[in-house]
């Protein structure tokens, strides 16, 4: 890997003796944070790099938002080689908290070269899963994983045909099918028509060869769904026909009422109701014959939840009367219920929850509901559905269960920006604990809104009612934790998790004595794996400059996605 120092913001230049424009001032990090940083420097200027990112690693848990400390660790993981992923992560979180960094162009040149490495990282390990799967695989599924991951890889790195042609090369059907299918859509994204249509042909070639009925029936109905996204309609009709009609000779009741099941839902997707309307009843009448009132409760539950997310509440309507459990009853009351209310069917909606003979989940039905109706605008009507569930939520027998509801729908009410009303339902919760946690969740919902004052106030309820709290041990814990609130609405802190360590020279070295096959399929995946993270760093920077521009102007903790 080529060494490139970066011109600019870090005291790097003192470990590598190279020149660099003159950084702007390094703000004054906490004591914790500044001893740690500075024995990572001192680490640097030894070329210690493993110890310089466990010094900078530290430095960053007590300055998770530092520039120059997020920029070190960066430097680190470049430094110790083989950590790409690593530096590429904190390169990108650098520059999402230090957006007018002076060497903001350097930083994402090197980034690109970074990329460039790992993209060559990642031709070397499909080189050698390729050499292993060459030593005569034994174990089937792990010859099918290994091409599956290798094409998989192909077709993130933008190698589309490359990732067909591997893609010939897994031995189960129904996974080449599968991936055959994803391809084939792949394809058409990228304005390769005729060839995405080579692709979904070679695909229904495979589902013809899936040897399980219910699985052959699965096939079918992905490839279905995939056609109808590229806008083939004519074709999609013509492989869910297909797909029915093996779905049909499937001898075993459960499986067939899978396989329906599948489809319908495939269907629904792909934008015909029609036919999955149709699909939905032929899987009701295989599920009839199950005899397990369990098992077919559970059943009906789930075809009621697909019917409705299809629009068909009217059929879920039905299927839902033929549930023998009422707490699967329950279940598919509240689907109807959300259903109809996104449709914007509210009076429904309400219908249908009131329906519901466990109160917890009537109450629940009624919040998310006025989630629904508050985010479509409706606040007077969502004002309504939060009574109702407030309603509900009352008539729970115990303090215990009345607690979490009412907690619940505060935290519901805060989010669509009542806080008044929120506060008012967190003041009624028995349980000093759940009514202090509450006050918290409250609280951050005013920092998010950029009421410090509001929030500074709500974590004062808060303090108070850890006061309140009868068990000790509870106590114990409580205080520290709603005080601990004050320190990060002062802070606005933003914190990171640590993305993998994905050290490749260590995971080479760990192969070693393996059986081939165990080898290939490890070197495929991580192949698959890298070339994915790559995928997904890309989109990343934009992402975190975006939301650090809000924490700059609302404090809140900001959560990094742990990748790879």
């Amino acid at each position: 890997m080529p060494q490139v120092v970066l011109a600019g913001f870090l005291v790097f230049v003192v470990m590598t003796g190279c020149s660099a424009t003159s950084p702007p001032p390094v703000a004054l990090l906490p004591p914790d944070a500044q001893s740690a940083f500075e024995r990572g420097l001192d680490a640097g200027e030894q070329n210690e790099w493993e110890q310089a990112v466990e010094y900078f690693g530290e430095a960053w848990e007590a300055a998770p938002a530092s520039p120059q400390v997020l920029f070190n660790l960066a430097e680190s993981y470049d430094r110790l080689g083989r950590h790409e992923v690593q530096a590429i992560v904190w390169y990108h979180a650098y520059l999402a908290v230090k957006p007018d960094a002076p060497d903001k162009k350097e930083v994402r040149e090197h980034i690109k070269g970074l990329e460039a490495d790992l993209n060559a990282s990642i031709k070397d390990l499909v080189h050698m899963a390729k050499e292993a799967a060459a030593a005569q695989i034994q174990v089937d599924y792990l010859a099918s994983e290994t091409y599956r991951s290798i094409s998989y890889m192909k077709d993130h790195n933008g190698d589309t045909v490359g990732a067909v042609e591997t893609a010939a090369k897994v031995q189960y059907a129904y996974d080449r099918a599968n991936l055959y299918s994803h391809l084939a859509l792949e394809q058409y994204e990228k304005g390769d028509v005729a060839g995405s249509r080579k692709t979904f042909a070679l695909a229904a070639e495979a589902a013809s060869q899936v040897p399980d009925g219910m699985r052959r029936a699965w096939s079918y109905s992905d490839i279905g769904e995939a056609q109808a996204k590229t806008g083939d309609t004519a074709a999609a009709g013509t492989t869910f026909e297909q797909s029915r009609e093996v779905a049909a000779q499937v001898a075993d009741d459960e499986e067939r009422y899978k396989a329906y099941s599948n489809i319908a839902f495939d269907e629904s997707n792909a934008g015909d109701t029609a036919a999955a309307r149709k699909t939905f009843l032929l899987a009701r009448e295989a599920a009839a014959h199950i005899t397990d009132e369990h098992d077919l409760s559970k059943i009906y539950e789930e075809i009621t939840e697909n019917q409705a997310h299809a629009g068909l509440t009217e059929d879920a309507g039905e299927t839902v009367e033929q549930i023998p459990y009422e707490s699967y009853k329950t279940l598919a009351y509240r689907e109807i219920a959300l259903a109809q209310a996104k449709a914007g069917d509210i009076k429904g909606a309400g219908e249908t929850a009131e329906k519901i003979t466990e109160v917890s989940w009537e109450a629940k039905t009624h919040r998310e509901i006025a989630l629904i109706q508050a985010e479509a605008g409706d606040t007077e009507g969502a004002d309504v559905s939060f009574m109702l569930a407030m309603w509900a939520a009352g008539e729970q027998a115990d303090d215990f269960s009345r607690s979490l509801s009412y907690r619940s729908l505060a935290f519901s009410q805060a989010k669509v920006g009542d806080v008044a009303a929120a506060l008012d339902t967190a003041a009624q919760i028995p349980d000093a604990d759940e009514r202090r946690a509450t006050y918290q969740l409250i609280a951050a919902e005013q920092v998010k809104a950029g009421d410090l004052a509001g929030a500074r106030e709500t974590l004062a309820l808060a303090l108070e009612s850890a006061d309140r709290i009868a068990e000790d041990y509870k106590r114990t814990w409580a205080y520290p934790a709603a005080s601990e609130a004050f320190e990060w609405i002062e802070s606005g802190s933003l914190y990171l998790d640590e993305p993998s360590q994905k050290d490749l020279n260590g995971f080479l070295e760990s192969l070693k004595g393996q059986a081939p096959d165990e080898v290939a399929f490890a070197l495929a995946r991580a192949a698959k794996d890298l070339a994915l993270t790559l995928h997904i760093l890309r989109d990343k920077e934009s992402e975190l400059r975006k939301r650090h521009a809000q924490r700059d102007a609302t404090p809140y903790k900001l959560q990094w996605l742990c990748l790879a």
